[in-house]
């Protein structure tokens, strides 16, 4: 039984130092440059208090975006300004067109990103034409507010020439490493 209990203590203490030294070995060599270690004393004896200090200093290591969450990203918003977007919907103080309706939505949805100097977004508006109301931006960039506010619906409904052309400013968007997105 003792010496079961020997067994059983041995790997418990190998099971514990264990993912310690497999997270030791995982730090590259190259990231620590030095490492000093300091006492106020040269000795201590036991019961001794002290102070003892290391200082390690090392090159900057960049984290890889899947940790830092940190990822440039262009959206392209792709908005309806067919005529049937004049239609009006709801009643009394709660009536407003689908026009105004998207409107609000596109602006709560800049406005969401307002703050993220990693997130620019671009605006593509269609009808009977797609047409580019505003190239990417930062979110912060009020004009995409301004071009939101200035859409009008009018005539046919293209959704393919919108789509198409917000494709298009993505795929030609100088910032190759960015999260792309179409929103529609």
């Amino acid at each position: 039984m003792r010496r079961l209990l020997s067994w059983i203590m041995a790997l418990m203490i190998i099971i514990t130092v264990m993912p310690n030294a497999a997270m030791a070995e995982s730090i590259p060599n190259d990231i620590v440059s030095s490492a000093i270690r300091s006492a106020d004393a040269e000795e201590y004896g036991i019961g001794d208090t002290g102070v003892i200090k290391y200082e390690i200093s090392g090159d900057e290591v960049k984290l890889p975006e899947s940790l830092t969450g940190i990822t440039e990203k262009e959206i392209v918003l792709v908005i309806d300004t067919s005529g049937s977007m004049g239609t009006y919907m709801g009643f009394g103080r709660n009536r407003k067109s689908r026009m105004e309706i998207t409107k609000d939505a596109a602006k709560n949805f800049i406005n969401k990103f307002s703050n993220k100097s990693n997130v620019k977004i671009g605006i593509v508006a269609y009808s009977e034409k797609g047409h580019i109301t505003s190239d990417l931006k930062l979110a912060s960039d009020y004009s995409l507010i301004r071009k939101i506010n200035s859409l009008q619906p009018d005539s046919a409904t293209n959704t393919g020439d919108g789509l198409r052309l917000a494709y298009w400013m993505l795929k030609n968007s100088s910032n190759s490493n960015a999260k792309k997105y179409v929103v529609s």
